[in-house]
């Protein structure tokens, strides 16, 4: 038992000194006035500093989009598709 303890220990600091910093990240929003400018600035994705993420279905993404976007990826699937950013 008081291996299982100590084990169980250990493994809870552990997680307890690396959750934090996962948790607390928080996304970065930017203004339309930043957005403009990184758009115009450049034309393509590594050069404007920022991804643009389309997260409309398909569909509408078809019917009219943001010009400069990076990706389409419908808020449906951002969990699954995530790596592609």
């Amino acid at each position: 038992m008081n291996r299982f303890s100590f084990s169980l220990s250990i493994v809870l600091l552990f997680l307890g000194c690396w959750l934090p910093s996962i948790v607390t990240a928080e996304p970065y929003l930017l203004t339309v006035q930043q957005l403009k400018a990184g758009l115009e600035k450049a034309s393509q994705s590594k050069q404007k500093g920022f991804v643009l993420v389309d997260v409309r279905s398909p569909d509408e993404h078809m019917s009219g989009f943001i010009p400069g976007t990076d990706f389409n990826i419908d808020f449906r699937e951002m969990q699954g598709r995530h790596q592609e950013l």
